[in-house]
């Protein structure tokens, strides 16, 4: 069984039988994590998995010891554990049902393109305003990436 499924965490407390997951004969036993755990999966709000469209390969962020110890490291990405940005929600930011990995900043800072421009153009070297296919503005981060103004 290890060499193709092995039983770590949760599989294995306590003392699973076969029938546990093998309750067909060993006929149609899933093979993916949702398999057998797509109501954890549809349960999750926050992010909201199925909402949102999260994949199915729940070990790029979970384990088999918790489900609620999920591994993403906003932290590192931008952090949201203190300052003006803590104890939002993920839907406050990445607010598009299509893709999780994007998210806006225009949604609580009123900046348009026409805005940016204004502002950032002739103070900025090199600042050049994009929009993505949803028409967000990508280049905040760039500058911003812990979401601070640099005069504060």
């Amino acid at each position: 069984h290890d060499a193709f499924w092995p039983l770590t965490g949760k599989h294995t407390v306590p003392p699973r039988t076969c029938e546990s997951c093998h309750a067909d004969g060993y006929v149609n036993t899933p093979t993916q994590c949702v398999g057998c755990h797509r109501d954890k999966y549809d349960a999750t709000t926050n992010p909201n998995h199925a909402a949102t469209g999260f994949g199915t390969d729940c070990e790029s962020c979970h384990d088999t010891v918790d489900w609620g110890n999920g591994s993403f490291d906003h932290e590192s990405k931008f952090p949201i554990a203190s300052g003006k940005h803590r104890n939002i929600t993920c839907s406050e930011c990445h607010n598009n049902a299509a893709s999780y990995s994007d998210f806006s900043c225009t949604g609580c800072h009123e900046h348009t393109l026409t805005k940016m421009n204004q502002e950032h153009q002739g103070e900025v070297s090199n600042y050049q305003a994009t929009l993505n296919q949803y028409g967000v503005e990508r280049g905040c981060l760039h500058c911003h990436p812990d979401g601070r103004k640099h005069d504060d």
